[in-house]
């Protein structure tokens, strides 16, 4: 199982939110990023400027967000930024096209050219510049050899 979230929360600094002296979420900083930023639904109007103070007050260089935190992107959304993509995280959606377990029939391989429609068709829009990213050898699709159809994509970061 991958840990690197709980990894950074395990290690993060963990602020206590508040307005009017009432604890209304929290935040996590881990080495100069914020990774966690949280405030309960009833005080969600305030969190554009909870996070912009929250982010000069405390000399904040970089902020992660997951996919699968909604409220939080929402907050990054209309913020001017340089957006740099990682990995997709998703919650499970029980999705029956994964594969049930990692075989010797499955494969795992840099995309080629002609896999540029196969992985568009699957992940569009989530990757930039694909033919680019296809070239310079930064996409890695995972191929079930069994099965033409069952290709799993991750972006491959070195």
């Amino acid at each position: 199982m991958d840990s690197f979230l709980e990894d950074r929360l395990t290690n993060s600094k963990i602020y206590a939110l508040s307005s009017e002296d009432q604890l209304i979420g929290y935040a996590g900083v881990y080495e100069g990023v914020l990774y966690f930023f949280h405030i309960l639904l009833a005080h969600f109007s305030l969190a554009p400027e909870i996070l912009e103070k929250f982010i000069l007050e405390n000399v904040i260089d970089r902020v992660y967000v997951t996919t699968q935190d909604p409220l939080f992107a929402a907050l990054i959304a209309e913020w001017d930024y340089e957006k740099q993509k990682d990995a997709c995280w998703f919650i499970d959606g029980n999705r029956s096209m994964r594969p049930t377990a990692i075989t010797n029939a499955m494969v795992f391989r840099l995309a080629q050219a002609e896999d540029l429609q196969t992985i568009a068709a699957a992940t569009d829009p989530f990757f930039d510049s694909l033919g680019q990213r296809i070239q310079e050898q930064s996409i890695q699709p995972f191929v079930q050899c069994a099965d033409a159809n069952a290709v799993f994509f991750t972006p491959c970061f070195y």
